[in-house]
């Protein structure tokens, strides 16, 4: 894991407007629901919303486009394993997680950062 990468991530998300957020899209216009593809549509507050692992790569790569395999891709920035990485960005089994803020996803993140497994239940 790389800490210090994701204790940015974890105060991105803390200090983000929450209408920039959403568990349910990589990156997305939030606008006309359309999928953006350029990571640097991210940097401007132009209608547009991500999830953790899309907040990922425009924080530690936004001179490229959206990964095609993002997972893996926003792990590897974070310093992830693909397990644990496939729970932070697709938690599955923790349906009240699809409807996450950024603030309770920075919880997360924090869990993780302290113990180093992804619970999303520390927001429930």
């Amino acid at each position: 894991m790389n800490i210090e990468r994701l204790t940015t991530l974890r105060d991105t998300l803390v200090a983000l407007d929450p209408s920039r957020f959403n568990m349910k899209f990589w990156a997305r216009d939030f606008e006309t629901s359309n999928p953006i593809y350029s990571v640097s549509a991210l940097e401007h507050n132009c209608g547009t919303a991500a999830c953790i692992g899309g907040w990922a790569e425009a924080l530690f790569d936004p001179d490229r486009k959206f990964h095609h395999n993002g997972v893996a891709h926003a792990g590897e920035l974070l310093g992830l394993d693909a397990d644990v990485a496939e729970r932070l960005f697709f938690p599955r089994d923790d349906d009240h997680a699809w409807g996450a803020t950024s603030a309770q996803a920075a919880k997360v993140v924090d869990h993780l950062i302290n113990t180093g497994r992804v619970e999303w239940s520390v927001i429930a």
